[in-house]
């Protein structure tokens, strides 16, 4: 089953629409913005997973989905203050809850995550290591930035 006919419940659907620019932003003070362009204006579903498809006893979670079902895309986006390893952790724990062996294994999936400050120099972490693999397993990939990210839904 396709990640849209899974999770339907309204109330953690933000919108489902072809949009050409999709914007979250950090809803808990902080200043990390995600843009994601949608040039082909494919439709797209958003979802509030912290505190909408997951709850507090689902562990750590990231904060939005974003999935084109013409692409079989899902992006899961967490919005972070400093801790980006954190971050990882949230989003390996949100793949392995949401995407069970129901879901499509064609699904590709990307993480992606926008801090208000990212630590240099890039050191791989082991919760690093493990969401990479995760993604690479769907086919997908790890992008992280500072404050703003602009992302190409192709």
């Amino acid at each position: 089953m396709d990640f849209d006919e899974k999770y339907t419940e309204e109330t953690y659907i933000l919108f489902n629409e072809p949009r050409m620019h999709v914007v979250f932003i950090d809803d808990k003070g902080g200043s990390s913005t995600y843009h994601g362009i949608n040039k082909r204006k494919h439709n797209l579903t958003a979802y509030r997973i912290d505190g909408g498809l997951m709850g507090a006893n689902d562990g750590k979670q990231c904060d939005y989905g974003l999935y084109c079902k013409d692409l079989k895309e899902l992006r899961l986006i967490e919005l972070k203050g400093s801790d980006v390893d954190e971050a990882f952790k949230q989003l390996e724990n949100t793949i392995k809850r949401l995407l069970d062996h129901s879901i499509n294994s064609n699904t590709r999936v990307f993480a992606r995550i926008v801090a208000s400050k990212v630590k240099t120099p890039d050191i791989k972490t082991q919760t690093k290591i493990r969401l990479e693999k995760l993604l690479l397993a769907r086919s997908g990939n790890l992008r992280y930035c500072s404050k703003k990210m602009k992302d190409i839904i192709s």
